[in-house]
């Protein structure tokens, strides 16, 4: 049997989907902490005038972001303990994976010369897999192994199967880190603008 998964064609609808409920989530978050780390005159209107590196970063520090969701479906192979090599069974699974970032390990540096703020993404990775358990089917090669614990070590083998497919798929790994820079666009750039000085926001 071949192993095959792909995110379906769907995923890609629940992807903008989501953008949009991200960004407008992460704005709030945001404004919140906006108003907790910068002061400003409201009677007289005056614009920010700190713009720091651990400012700007406190911002961004909710911990890990997925930045993109795929329904993946894929068939996990569970070797044979006593024969290596060969396969015991096969699992096939439908599984949710959460692609995105730590946002805690952005970088952000200051330039006041260029009045540039640069933004360095942490890679991009594998936040969490949620296997549907309901959607398991079982093609076993060893009747042997079809016991009342087939289904908690299928499970497992299928998350890490999950994990090993989708890391190597570039295509959803790229769309992840687009939407992670419109993201962070959405919460840095409106600050930016409230500066005395104007400064170009670079993400890399």
């Amino acid at each position: 049997m071949e192993r095959e998964g792909k995110a379906k064609p769907e995923s890609r609808r629940r992807g903008k989907f989501l953008r949009r409920i991200l960004i407008f989530a992460i704005v709030g978050i945001g404004l919140y902490a906006w108003l907790h780390l910068f002061s400003r005159d409201k009677g007289n209107g005056e614009k920010i005038t700190v713009a720091t590196e651990a400012s700007l970063e406190k911002i961004l520090q909710i911990s890990d972001l997925s930045s993109y969701k795929a329904v993946y479906n894929g068939v996990a192979c569970i070797p044979d303990p006593e024969n290596e090599g060969e396969p015991s069974y096969y699992a096939a699974y439908e599984a949710e994976v959460q692609i995105g970032i730590n946002m805690e390990q952005i970088q952000i540096q200051v330039d006041e010369g260029q009045k540039k703020v640069f933004v360095r993404l942490p890679e991009t990775k594998i936040n969490d897999v949620v296997v549907d358990m309901t959607s398991l089917d079982y093609i076993f090669m060893d009747k042997k192994a079809e016991t009342k614990d087939v289904s908690s070590e299928a499970y497992s083998a299928c998350i890490a199967d999950a994990k090993e497919e989708s890391s190597s798929n570039q295509e959803i790994i790229r769309l992840a880190e687009e939407n992670t820079k419109d993201l962070v666009k959405a919460l840095l750039e409106p600050l930016l603008e409230q500066q005395e000085e104007q400064y170009a926001l670079v993400i890399e």
